[in-house]
């Protein structure tokens, strides 16, 4: 008997975290290294191209668009758009 997917989970498949694992890749090697705080920015990747849009951005396919941000030398990354 397959297992259910906890509530919140919604039909999107779980291909979210290599997406999200690209998108991060391409915003740290992107970025100074010694930045401690605020440069945000919102990528969009389909697992193996990124790049950065603007807001208002639409994507295509098997496109995701993350937020991902710096603070205190960490960075954060959120899920800011799906098709």
């Amino acid at each position: 008997m397959p297992k259910e997917r906890p509530k919140g989970m919604g039909s999107f498949p779980m291909t979210i975290l290599p997406k999200s694992q690209a998108a991060v890749a391409y915003y740290e090697n992107l970025r100074r290294k010694k930045l401690p705080s605020g440069w945000e920015k919102l990528v969009c990747t389909n697992g193996q191209t990124c790049c950065f849009v603007h807001s208002d951005y639409e994507p295509q396919g098997e496109e995701l668009v993350f937020k991902l941000e710096t603070r205190n030398f960490q960075t954060l990354v959120q899920l800011y758009r799906k098709p």
